[in-house]
């Protein structure tokens, strides 16, 4: 009998694990769902930032976003300067709070820290109080953008004619 639990508990969390927890979409080849077994099975980045408080370092671990543009058929090093320039995503948590980036933000030919869509701090699972993901930008010297709750990334275009 209790082995017939742990089966069902096992297949419970299962099912929710397999649930999409964010989508990428948009101006994309292939939009995509993830879940968070899928972003752990990704090649994975670190970046270090202080900690809110300013009492120490605290460090992050996901996937680089021009590594989930990649995915999506949004080559961050094939678009030439002028198509990065008018490229834009939007980071949306799930409290509607909304961040933007330059394509070219991310871009490893174009910026020098890797933002990430990170699912670990300090080597731990995150905070529920900060949901499956959450994006770190290790070059803001404020963490305005580092939005919590991802549940979605949205790639825009602008001045399509020009």
């Amino acid at each position: 009998m209790a082995t017939a639990v742990v089966i069902t508990g096992m297949s419970v969390a299962s099912a929710q694990d397999a649930k999409p927890a964010m989508e990428i979409s948009g101006n994309v080849a292939a939009p995509l769902q993830l879940t968070a077994t899928d972003l752990q099975g990704m090649v994975r980045s670190s970046v270090s930032i202080p900690n809110r408080s300013g009492d120490g370092i605290r460090r992050y671990e996901g996937v680089a976003l021009w590594r989930l543009l990649d995915s999506v058929g949004v080559s961050t090093e094939k678009l030439n300067a002028k198509d990065i320039a008018k490229r834009y995503l939007t980071v949306r948590g799930a409290d509607g709070f909304e961040v933007v980036f330059s394509l070219a933000e991310l871009g490893r030919a174009y910026a020098e820290d890797e933002v990430i869509l990170a699912d670990r701090m300090d080597g731990q699972p995150l905070p529920a109080s900060r949901g499956s993901f959450q994006i770190i930008v290790p070059g803001d010297l404020r963490p305005t953008r580092n939005c919590y709750q991802v549940i979605a990334l949205t790639v825009h275009e602008t001045n399509k004619g020009q």
